[in-house]
């Protein structure tokens, strides 16, 4: 075994050195470009207290519409267009100017007999058009009967006691089309004029003989601009994870499910109607603020971005002056980043982090270098 000798320790020497150069660089870059990262992914966890449904600026008062969370009771809904904030007023969307159309969908088939109990879910649905406004125009459709081609049982009308009335006589029959039903109700929207549209589906099976999958759903309902809204009981053989994929990706989507097949859809049922009763409306003036801007020198209208805060948690949206905006057309664009570095503007906290890490490297460097260079 050969020992090491004196002339071997300036050859070592300059090797550590020149291995700790190349760490302190690799930790410096990482430490920079690592940073930036880690602060965009903190600052996308932030939870929203609400959604934004549509803003509609085409008159001399402009309206936006907005969804809360469950249990917010918050009323400071304010307005920003591109910066300037603008006098709002508010008021739930039963007393407002803007239309609020719902279609019940309830599945009355064999299989939701056999698995949760029809009379739950009729309960269920009952329970919901009574937390309903006077004024909130409904639909009527059925989910089971096995009938591809579903048709309304009751057309949309703001008589409560004829929805009331054609859901008691519903009787089980057939196998569960429920995807079938809630496309089919949504071509309905299209006669009922501007407004708030929302599919409330009352689920007691898998919808299993539907023949439509749940993308095409989606697609519908996205097109429509419309919500949906999921009812059902948690029951151990009941899976809706399908109805809750297409909730969760269409605006003003939600799912409601009951501890048990027994009372507590009753319960989720009537937890629907609150959410759909607690739709608030901002009203703000329009005639100074949207302009039609020209773009790209076309003479195009531009589009603005609108800020709506409310609950302590903000949402941008876009909005086309002298237009009205819904659905999926609400999202805005990313904000302009002139460099990857702009997360950072205004992030205290990033900077420090940032700050600490390069001086610790830098002396845990040094104190090496020193070490081992003698």
């Amino acid at each position: 075994m050969r020992l090491s000798s004196p002339e071997d320790r300036p050859a070592r020497q300059h090797t550590a050195k020149a291995l700790l150069s190349i760490f302190t660089v690799l930790a410096l870059i990482f430490s920079v470009f690592a940073a930036p990262a880690l602060a965009q992914t903190e600052g996308s966890s932030a939870t929203v207290d609400f959604e934004v449904l549509r803003v509609d600026v085409r008159d001399e008062t402009g309206t936006v519409v907005i969804r809360p969370e469950l249990g917010v009771q918050a009323t400071d809904l304010t307005v920003e267009i591109e910066g300037e904030e603008i006098v709002t007023s508010v008021s739930p969307i039963f007393s407002s100017p803007v239309g609020n159309h719902t279609v019940i969908v309830v599945d009355d088939s064999e299989t939701a007999d056999q698995v949760t109990g029809f009379e739950n879910i009729r309960q269920a649905a009952l329970s919901y058009v009574d937390g309903l406004s006077a004024g909130t125009r409904l639909m009527l459709v059925r989910a089971g009967g096995g009938r591809l081609d579903t048709q309304p049982i009751v057309e949309f009308t703001v008589d409560h006691n004829a929805i009331r009335s054609a859901i008691n006589a519903l009787e089980p029959s057939g196998g569960a089309v429920t995807f079938n039903a809630i496309a089919d109700s949504v071509n309905a929207f299209a006669s009922q004029g501007d407004g708030v549209r929302n599919v409330v589906a009352f689920v007691g099976s898998p919808g299993s003989s539907s023949s439509l999958q749940p993308d095409a759903v989606r697609g519908r309902l996205i097109g429509a601009n419309a919500g949906l809204a999921v009812v059902a009981p948690r029951t151990a053989n009941l899976d809706i994870s399908e109805f809750v994929s297409i909730a969760d990706q269409v605006r003003g989507g939600v799912v409601l499910r009951g501890s048990s097949a027994e009372q507590d859809i009753v319960v989720a049922g009537a937890q629907a109607a609150r959410i759909h009763e607690s739709y608030l409306v901002g009203s703000f003036p329009t005639s100074s603020i949207i302009d039609t801007q020209s773009v790209n020198g076309q003479g195009e209208d531009g589009t603005n971005e609108l800020t709506a805060a409310f609950g302590g948690s903000e949402e941008r949206v876009r909005i086309v002056p002298s237009g009205l905006v819904q659905g999926s057309g609400l999202d805005a664009p990313a904000l302009a980043e002139s460099s990857r570095f702009s997360i950072l503007q205004g992030n205290a906290v990033a900077l420090i982090a940032i700050a600490a890490i390069v001086i610790f490297v830098m002396i845990a460097a040094f104190t090496l270098m020193s070490i081992l260079a003698g």
